[in-house]
């Protein structure tokens, strides 16, 4: 699962791909997140149905958990969705609150702040998920324990998970492996005893002599 990393929450946004994961050996066993900058499926707009954000979301993640909010501008669709080919999973898992995905050894949980609608007509018929409201949230967990092994079981682990809008901004998540996760207004997060910085952050590489 990659994420961008405190990245223009709010403004307008182009082709930027904001949220997008992959679980297990088959490369088409993908989902990402978008506010679609249109309504019309095969348009040419920039950005359009799947490719970039008519608003760019507030995105924050901690290892195998991300946070999505998106609250669009006025005039734009007020719907969020997510890319999500079900045919390609082995196990996939739809109610109102929650969705469980499995491909091969990898599983994933997203659960909405709003119910979730799976589209079933058109040309994006089981492989697309909506959520409804001029301000959606998703949450997203990924398996990374390792006596974890079947999806019901990692259902069952994380069935709790929720997101806490405290009033300063923060976002709160009380997470069973992680413990508690502070996701901060200023884009920095807090867990397990330490605190990511994307401010702090580098492309510069560090420099390493090698001797043969």
């Amino acid at each position: 699962m990659g994420s961008i990393a405190s990245y223009r929450w709010g403004e307008w946004g182009y082709q930027e791909t904001p949220l997008h994961l992959r679980i297990g050996d088959i490369p088409e066993a993908q989902v990402w997140i978008n506010h679609p900058g249109e309504t019309i499926h095969g348009g040419f707009g920039r950005p359009s149905y799947w490719g970039g954000c008519g608003t760019l979301p507030r995105v924050q993640q901690y290892r195998g958990l991300a946070v999505l909010t998106s609250t669009p501008h006025e005039g734009q669709p007020t719907f969020t969705h997510a890319w999500l080919p079900q045919h390609i999973f082995n196990d996939v898992r739809i109610s109102p609150e929650r969705i469980a995905l499995q491909s091969g050894a990898g599983m994933a949980l997203l659960f909405g702040s709003q119910p979730f609608h799976i589209v079933e007509t058109g040309p994006t018929r089981h492989c697309e998920v909506q959520q409804h409201g001029k301000t959606t949230t998703w949450l997203v967990r990924l398996n990374d324990a390792a006596d974890i092994q079947s999806l019901d079981s990692f259902t069952q682990t994380f069935a709790e998970l929720t997101v806490q809008h405290e009033a300063d901004g923060t976002l709160r998540v009380l997470d069973p492996v992680y413990g508690e996760v502070r996701f901060l207004p200023d884009g920095r997060v807090e867990a397990q005893g330490r605190t990511l910085d994307p401010d702090a952050w580098s492309v510069a590489g560090t420099h390493c002599e090698l001797t043969l």
